[in-house]
């Protein structure tokens, strides 16, 4: 059974037609991965600061929870929300697979966070080594 999920993708960006067509490519780039858009709105980018921001609000069709959670750790939508169906009813492998793939993008993270404060760690150690000379 397909969910219907509605996101809303956001960017933040200069100049206004850099950030407009930046996210109209994101998108297309989502269809290329074979997400299965079905309807989309783009907004006309706002002064946000000294920048802009604009959305996206895309209907997408999933066929499962674990490509939900994929597609909002990988394409990090601003908002998520489940149209259809009313009622869930989910196997105990679909979600175990799901809470897995959620799992394997943490530690992702978490390497990636470890690495970059050994590097941070390194970069300090030499600027002070370098002050001292």
């Amino acid at each position: 059974m397909a969910i219907l999920v509605r996101a809303i993708i956001e960017m933040l960006g200069k100049p206004k037609e850099h950030i407009e067509d930046t996210l109209k490519k994101y998108v297309q780039k989502l269809r290329d991965d074979k997400i299965k858009i079905k309807k989309e709105k783009f907004a006309q980018a706002q002064p946000n600061g000294d920048y802009f921001s604009t959305f996206s609000e895309l209907e997408i069709e999933f066929a499962n929870i674990s490509e939900i959670m994929n597609f909002c750790i990988t394409s990090l939508p601003s908002s998520i929300e489940i149209i259809s169906p009313d009622t869930l009813m989910i196997d105990s492998p679909d979600m175990t697979g799901a809470f897995v793939d959620l799992q394997g993008h943490l530690h992702d993270i978490d390497m990636l966070i470890k690495n970059l404060r050994a590097q941070l760690e390194i970069l300090d150690k030499n600027a002070v080594a370098l002050l001292r000379n």
